[in-house]
């Protein structure tokens, strides 16, 4: 059923008409050099690129939205390499029915996954700045298929949805089947200004003896035409990846553009 709907996915803007887009596009970077500086220091660079996307486009008795999300970064310190520190890729395909109800009945069809090799490295030691790979590219992958009922509050600026869903994840060349719950996702769009705005999504996922929570807030500023500033905090709890809940805050001014 997933794949049937990714190549829906691919297909559908040769396929449909009247598609509107929007889509950001990001590029940050920072670098500190020392020599002989009293106050002590290290030599760091880091760069990460991020393109985040929305396209829709409405048929006979539903309307389509593709989704997609690609970021990217590496960083390194006193020599050690580059070492990412930032990598997914998130597609999403939702279609629903504008029937005027309370609710609009829904289905929904994502998947998510990191695009490259992930290793572990040792710092100390003999064997210090050694790396091990940990995981292959595109593993592992999750994707989730869900129905139910959603709306859209105060025009655009809030959309919930929940219904049945059912998740999978594929761990080296073997697909498991997780479970099947309930999935809630909201998503906000606040503009603040006529050159920030404030975006959040939420997901959370109950299901027979496994809960995830996923959130991503993100602020974005345009302080000049082509320059950006990225305020940003993600947090996962889902004990099927770790058993203690990740966090991730990140700050940067870079070259950005809206389409």
């Amino acid at each position: 059923m997933e794949i049937l709907f990714f190549i829906v996915a691919l297909t559908s803007p040769l396929l449909l008409r009247d598609w509107k887009h929007e889509a950001t596009f990001d590029l940050t970077g920072a670098q500190t050099q020392v020599k002989n500086w009293k106050a002590g220091g290290e030599d760091i660079f880091s760069w990460q690129g991020q393109i985040k996307g929305l396209s829709q486009a409405p048929i006979t008795i539903a309307d389509v939205a593709m989704r997609y999300d690609l970021i990217y970064g590496q960083s390194t310190k006193d020599g050690q390499g580059l070492r990412k520190t930032s990598d997914e890729f998130h597609i999403e395909l939702e279609v629903s029915c504008p029937i005027d109800w309370i609710a609009n009945p829904y289905i929904s069809v994502d998947a998510r996954s990191q695009m490259t090799k992930r290793y572990n490295y040792t710092d100390t030691g003999r064997w210090a700045g050694t790396k091990i790979k940990f995981q292959s590219a595109w593993r592992p992958g999750y994707s989730t298929i869900s129905t139910g009922m959603g709306r859209k509050l105060f025009g655009e600026t809030l959309t919930v949805r929940t219904g049945a869903a059912l998740r999978h994840t594929w761990e080296g060349s073997v697909r498991h089947i997780e479970t099947t719950g309930i999935e809630t996702v909201i998503r906000s769009k606040i503009p603040l200004s006529k050159y920030s705005v404030f975006t959040d999504e939420f997901c959370a996922f109950k299901g027979d003896g496994d809960f995830a929570i996923r959130n991503e807030a993100i602020l974005r500023i345009q302080v000049a035409r082509f320059i950006t500033v990225n305020i940003s905090y993600h947090i996962i709890s889902d004990r099927k990846q770790s058993p203690d809940p990740q966090m991730r805050y990140a700050s940067s001014i870079g070259i950005g553009y809206t389409l």
